[in-house]
């Protein structure tokens, strides 16, 4: 069987008792949390973590060239069609409000209107710090850097401004985490990226037993949807005092999941976290967070962690 059915399986028998919880109030069950962390080890790195490549092999969608080597194209020809495949683009569904979000994976190259009298801003992950950036036109192109927030959770932001429209040039960025290849294009304001971030795959954590001392769970936390629920509002949300678990309606399954956001309002920032089929998982903690989908008039469940465990 698939493993993201299995876990999509999994988390609705597991959490089957707290599906008809109003949704303000936090599951007062654990039975069957064994099979949603069952179902999360059994993804192994690939799925339940994403998928990491080896730096020297092809991003994903890439066809190895060499296996049949009498049909595949060489020198200019071969080097053209890698970077056509290789490129990622905006799409439709990759928007979180007026923000492109790109799943970062190595060998990527990037693709980034810009506009000129407009700047996009190119957010890096919090905490991530700036090594080094070269562009192939600094004569025609501003590139400044700034950051936002404090602490643990400032950010780098780049700033990326054409002085015309109708350019092209490349930007390679490499970063004390990992190293970003984007071509940079100058259009019309209209259709320009105002904001670029990425979401991380990260390399599967140890997985822990859930079950050994289900009392060092914490499952209370309050789900509020800031207007008519949507169909994906959560079920439950736990986690084990060091992953976070948002186990979402089946119902997502059909449509278009949510981001999430940490902190709440204007304050809120992109969360770097993975889906499971229908979990949602987030290598930390949080005091509130929000799920958001959709555009101008986005869809919005509010999370807040509880001090008092709903066992």
């Amino acid at each position: 069987m698939d493993p993201r059915r299995l876990l999509t399986l999994a988390a609705v028998a597991a959490l089957a008792g707290c599906a008809g919880l109003p949704a303000s109030r936090p599951p007062q069950s654990l039975a069957g949390l064994s099979a949603v962390a069952d179902a999360l080890a059994a993804q192994g790195p690939d799925t339940a973590a994403g998928v990491w490549l080896d730096p020297l092999g092809l991003p994903p969608g890439v066809p190895d060239l060499t296996e049949n080597p009498a049909t595949a194209p060489s020198g200019p020809a071969a080097i053209a069609l890698a970077n056509q495949l290789a490129r990622a683009r905006s799409r439709p569904q990759d928007f979180v409000g007026g923000v492109l979000v790109f799943d970062w994976e190595p060998g990527r190259v990037y693709e980034v209107w810009t506009a000129p009298l407009r700047v996009t801003t190119l957010a890096l992950e919090p905490g991530e710090a700036i090594v080094a950036k070269a562009a192939g036109d600094t004569v025609r192109w501003r590139i400044g850097e700034t950051t936002a927030g404090q602490g643990a959770g400032q950010r780098v932001h780049l700033l990326i401004k054409p002085l015309e429209a109708g350019l092209e040039t490349n930007l390679v960025l490499t970063t004390d985490r990992r190293t970003y290849f984007i071509q940079l294009l100058s259009g019309p304001a209209e259709s320009f990226n105002a904001a670029v971030a990425w979401r991380l795959k990260q390399p599967a954590s140890e997985p822990s037993d859930l079950t050994a001392a289900p009392e060092a769970l914490h499952n209370a936390y309050d789900i509020q949807p800031l207007g008519p629920p949507p169909a994906w509002t959560p079920t439950a949300v736990l986690d084990d005092g060091r992953r976070t678990f948002i186990v979402l309606h089946p119902a997502v399954a059909s449509t278009e999941a949510p981001a999430l956001y940490v902190g709440t309002g204007e304050g809120a920032e992109l969360a770097n976290y993975r889906q499971c089929g229908t979990v949602l998982v987030l290598d930390r903690l949080f005091g509130t967070a929000e799920l958001r989908r959709g555009g101008r008039n986005p869809q919005v469940v509010r999370l807040r962690r509880l001090e008092e465990s709903g066992r």
